[in-house]
């Protein structure tokens, strides 16, 4: 028999797991505030996009997204030969703290870095000066990139990404090339 007494206690019982439950769901979901987002609002992050044949010089995997890095950038105007595959080309090195941020496949270990493929843009975003008397420009920044290409082969390339943004721009060291006469 179902006694009146019994569905009395089983309702207070249901009433109190759910008071207890809401609680606990309350409490969970303010600490979820508390807790910092790595990304910010305006990043996306990499996700991969395609692969070409890793047999194939030169592989790239592709990656779309968006993400803010800090770090270093710099070019070097110098020209001598091909041993300066990268002179005039402006790169950037991805400070610690941003690292995480760069896609890299299981197993590699190279230092996060690379170069942008939107040269022009970029130079003119991070105000650096082509004056032919201009050696070397660099400097601190930190940025927005977009879409990433990591460079698979071990050889002469780089990973390469769009410059979308400057966030911030530190003072750049600039080295004069010495004046040479005609």
């Amino acid at each position: 028999m179902f006694n009146k007494k019994s569905y009395t206690v089983s309702a207070i019982i249901a009433i109190l797991i759910i008071v207890v439950s809401a609680g606990i769901y309350i409490s969970y979901k303010s600490q979820l505030q508390k807790i910092p987002s790595v990304l910010s609002d305006n990043e996306v992050p990499f996700v991969k996009n395609t692969i070409q044949d890793p047999e194939e010089s030169g592989s790239v995997i592709s990656y779309t997204g968006q993400v803010v890095v800090s770090g270093d950038y710099s070019v070097d105007n110098q020209t001598g030969g091909e041993e300066d595959l990268f002179s005039g080309i402006l790169c950037f090195n991805v400070d610690e703290q941003s690292s995480s941020k760069i896609p890299r496949i299981d197993g590699d270990e190279r230092s996060p870095w690379f170069c942008f493929n939107n040269q022009n843009e970029a130079k003119r975003e991070l105000n650096i000066d082509n004056s032919k008397n201009v050696c070397t420009v660099s400097g601190h920044a930190q940025i927005v990139i977009q879409d990433y290409d990591e460079f698979m082969t071990a050889s002469e390339g780089s990973d390469s990404t769009k410059l979308k943004q400057v966030i911030s721009l530190g003072t750049p060291t600039v080295k004069l090339c010495d004046s040479q006469t005609p």
